[in-house]
């Protein structure tokens, strides 16, 4: 099953969750060049890093997937 474009989906998901004021910009930065680091989705590196739980994680997924 695809998931989509990978970078660009990145880049969505990160905006939307600047939008909602969920995270902030350095925060995204930091998960960013983390994420060009290990290679892992940009969600795992927000949990990882702490700046969202799961429960808001899967909220924002749910909703981007549409």
């Amino acid at each position: 099953m695809k998931q989509g474009s990978g970078h660009n989906d990145t880049r969505k998901i990160g905006h939307l969750l600047l939008e909602l004021n969920l995270i902030t910009p350095e925060q995204l930065d930091v998960a960013l060049k983390r994420q060009s680091q290990c290679g892992e989705r940009i969600g795992s590196v927000l949990l990882q890093l702490g700046y969202l739980d799961t429960d808001t994680l899967l909220d924002i997924l749910h909703q981007h997937s549409g």
